[in-house]
This record gives structure tokens, C-alpha cells and sequence, in this order.
């Protein structure tokens, strides 16, 4: 129903919105925030976009923010982990979104603001999470036969892997034939 992929997707954007003001994302001059996707259909990704202007050094501010990301249980990333209008990505974070930090040094244009003016550190701070799988199978399972040749194929979510399946989907699919395992 049309009614509960909205409710899904905003229970995602609440979550980005809470996750952003753990890491801190709107510390500083807020200039702009952007919330994108989840419209039409509830499995798009949704994500939300913060620019701010921060006072400081372009490193100092991204070691703050990066050390805020990790006190939310993010991993660090390498260093340099970013700079010079590079990002660092965390991702692969169980239950957190995606989160990209971009740094902007004085001088520098950053989106559509004007530049980042003396003293100041223009920060982008990105994130973004796709729907979960949760009412949809985590089997899939296929077979093909050419000839005398019959090839199975499952896939399987790592919860829901288990030996004992996998024998008795192959037992049924495959009776009759000589199965390779």
C-alpha cells in the first residue's frame, strides 16, 4: 500500500535527520539542506544533504567531524581521510546510511555559494540509505537444463543461508537428475 512506503520513507528520512545531528552535521552557518528520493517508489534511496560554513582550518574542522562520525560508531577512515576538496566516504556500516564528508578551503567555491570566505571551512556533509529488504524473499533460486546438463542457481541473504536449505531445494529441483553440489 501506497500509505505504508510513505511512512517507511519517512521513518528514513527521520533517521538520516537524527544521524546528521549526531555527527554534527549542522554545526556552523547552515546554507542550505537538501532531502532527495524516496518519492514514487518506497525502495528508492533517500538522502539528505547539509551545507555549512564552519570557522577554523579545513583540517581541523574535518578531523572534528570525521572523530564525530566515529563517536557514532562509524569506522575511521585512512589518512589523509580527506582535504583539499576531497571526501571521505563511510560506508558498509551496519546499521548507519552512508556518510560522505567534503571540506572546502578559503578561496574555494563550493556548490552554488559564493566562495568560502577567509578564516572559514566549507563543509559538505552527505547521507544517504537505501530500503531494506525486509518483506522480500531472501531466496532466489533458478534452474536451467541443456541437454542433459542441468545447472542450479541460489542465492541466499546471509541470515537466511543455511546447508540443510540448500540440500533440500537442490533434493526437489533435481530429482531424477544427477546433482553436482
Amino acid at each position: 500500500m501506497w500509505f505504508r512506503e510513505r511512512r517507511e520513507v519517512r521513518a528514513r528520512r527521520m533517521r538520516l535527520s537524527e544521524v546528521a545531528d549526531n555527527v554534527g552535521a549542522r554545526s556552523g552557518v547552515v546554507l542550505g539542506e537538501k532531502r532527495t528520493g524516496g518519492a514514487g517508489i518506497g525502495s528508492s534511496p533517500v538522502s539528505l544533504v547539509i551545507l555549512t560554513l564552519r570557522p577554523g582550518v579545513e583540517d581541523e574542522v574535518a578531523r572534528t567531524q570525521i572523530d564525530a562520525a566515529v563517536a557514532v560508531g562509524y569506522v575511521r577512515p585512512p589518512t589523509p581521510p580527506c582535504g583539499k576538496g576531497q571526501s571521505c566516504s563511510f560506508h558498509g556500516q551496519p546499521d548507519l546510511p552512508m556518510l560522505t564528508i567534503e571540506t572546502y578551503s578559503p578561496g574555494e567555491r563550493f556548490s552554488f555559494f559564493q566562495p568560502v570566505p577567509d578564516g572559514h571551512t566549507g563543509v559538505i556533509v552527505s547521507l544517504s540509505q537505501h530500503a531494506s529488504a525486509r518483506r522480500r524473499s531472501g531466496v532466489a533460486f533458478g534452474v536451467a537444463t541443456t541437454g542433459e546438463v542441468t545447472t542450479p542457481t541460489v542465492r541466499l541473504r546471509r541470515k537466511d543461508f543455511d546447508a540443510a536449505l540448500l540440500d533440500l531445494l537442490c533434493d526437489a529441483v533435481l530429482t531424477g537428475h544427477e546433482a553436482r553440489r
